[in-house]
């Protein structure tokens, strides 16, 4: 939360916000509520990616971060969903 509006900077149409996943290796409450209302305040729109979007995608050896082919499979999924976002 405290990196949230430097992280997002103003003129930010849609961020595609993944919930809960640092929360939770760190054991601290989930904040999803809270980010979402402050950047409904702001005006930018919020797609959401469960976390379980990811099972299933191509993996680096880390285990928790998509190859480049992962994540393009992330983004073909997706971005109907920003498109939908942006009015287009």
């Amino acid at each position: 939360m405290a990196r949230l509006d430097r992280v997002v900077p103003k003129g930010t149409s849609v961020v595609i916000l993944q919930p809960g996943g640092n929360d939770r290796r760190k054991l601290a409450p989930d904040q999803t509520s809270e980010i979402q209302a402050r950047f409904a305040a702001r005006g930018v729109k919020v797609v959401l990616l469960p976390n379980g979007t990811l099972h299933g995608l191509p993996h680096q050896p880390d285990g928790q971060h998509p190859t480049p082919e992962g994540y393009h499979m992330l983004a073909e999924e997706l971005v109907g969903q920003v498109a939908g976002a942006l009015g287009h």
